[in-house]
């Protein structure tokens, strides 16, 4: 599914990478043997200040964190698409 989308995506569960398509490996230099790493061990090749706390943030409280990167990449945004317990 994430090699047919055209935008970078990096998926993170429980503070490991999941998956990217592969716009996301280009633009973070994350590839397959990269999944399942604590998000902690990587080295991406753009700068993202404070990744794994605004990773954790999201996680709590379910509510998307947006920020600019540098470097003219555009925007990131960290969503949580767990559903939440009641």
């Amino acid at each position: 599914m994430l090699s047919s989308i055209d935008i970078a995506v990096i998926m993170i569960g429980a503070i490991s990478l999941s998956g990217a398509s592969p716009k996301g490996a280009e633009v973070s230099g994350v590839d397959s043997g990269d999944v399942g790493r604590p998000l902690s061990n990587l080295n991406p090749t753009i700068e993202i200040a404070d990744l794994q706390a605004m990773v954790l943030q999201v996680m709590a409280d379910f509510h998307s964190l947006e920020r600019e990167l540098t470097d003219g990449w555009g925007p990131l945004s960290v969503q949580n698409t767990a559903i939440p317990d009641d």
